[in-house]
């Protein structure tokens, strides 16, 4: 089975990365694309990628941060990131940002925070083995969908303390206003 069928057959699965790394380890299917609505193909290590922060949720109004949760989904479903070179500008992060919060009175958009790939995709844990995946999901309505995924090869402890390191990468940011 190609990776994209294998991808495409783990949809509305909460814990696909499990799954996929499973079949796929080492982040064997970077080199394809995982979508069938994709124009760009692959994600390269020079692109940038968004994540978009929604408060309360993933910002702490308090202390004006990004919190760590605004990153678990890297472990489980993938973290859901859009590919800067397919947006046409900051403009286009906060329409997105404004869209995905909804029409929610507790949630909202607050900004969007950057990262390039290939830093993303060189971090590594301690013991060398857990590492980031990074694959072109692009979908029907968002071309620009892109996963970041974490492997299953360490610990939890190391996990934990490599999701921390992907967190301080996203220093870029694209605020709100």
């Amino acid at each position: 089975m190609s990776c994209q069928d294998f991808f495409a057959s783990l949809a509305g699965i909460a814990d696909k990365t499990a799954y996929f790394d499973d079949r796929y380890p080492a982040c064997a299917c970077e080199a394809s694309s995982m979508s069938p609505h994709s124009d760009a193909g692959v994600v390269n290590d020079d692109e940038t990628v968004w994540r978009l922060i929604l408060s309360p949720i993933h910002f702490d109004t308090q202390t004006g941060r990004v919190k760590e949760a605004a990153f678990g989904d890297v472990w489980g479903r993938g973290l859901s990131v859009l590919r800067g070179k397919l947006i046409d500008d900051a403009g286009g992060l906060r329409r997105r940002g404004v869209d995905r919060a909804g029409n929610s009175a507790v949630r909202k958009f607050t900004c969007a925070a950057g990262a390039q790939v290939g830093m993303v995709r060189s971090l590594r844990s301690a013991d060398g083995a857990g590492r980031f995946c990074v694959y072109d999901t692009a979908e029907q309505d968002e071309p620009a969908h892109a996963d970041i995924c974490q492997t299953r090869h360490s610990g939890k402890t190391a996990q934990k303390q490599l999701r921390r390191e992907l967190q301080k990468l996203f220093t870029q940011l694209v605020l709100a206003n």
